[in-house]
């Protein structure tokens, strides 16, 4: 019988912040977990990101210019039949948040990261 998927959820708010803040965030290059990303504002898509973009643990950066709610997206879909971890670094300007799920196949993941700019 193959083993029950669990649904991982992280959760990280950053509270208010100006318009031209940076909104930085990278996945810990491991084996064993694919990431897609996805932020959008007021829920339209401004940017998106595959995991070929995401493996090698590079900084992304985006620059939140209009005023509105943004929502950064991160969908982890374990691929392991051997637990790995997921390790997940966000910021927003000079604030730093570091979040983590462990799973493996079929387990799959979100993670969110939600920044108002006024």
């Amino acid at each position: 019988m193959p083993a029950a998927m669990k649904l991982h959820l992280q959760r990280v708010h950053f509270g208010l912040a100006a318009p031209g803040a940076i909104l930085k965030f990278a996945i810990a290059p491991v084996p064993g977990f694919a990431v897609t990303a996805v932020l959008d504002c007021d829920l339209k898509v401004v940017a998106s990101w595959e995991w070929v973009e995401l493996k090698d643990g590079v900084i992304i950066e985006e620059t939140l210019t209009p005023k509105g709610t943004y929502t950064l997206t991160l969908h982890v879909v374990f691929t392991g039949t051997a637990a790995a971890t997921a390790e997940m670094a966000f910021a927003v300007n000079a604030i730093r948040k570091a979040r983590k799920m462990t799973g493996q196949k079929p387990d799959i993941g979100r993670a969110l990261a939600v920044v108002i700019v006024k």
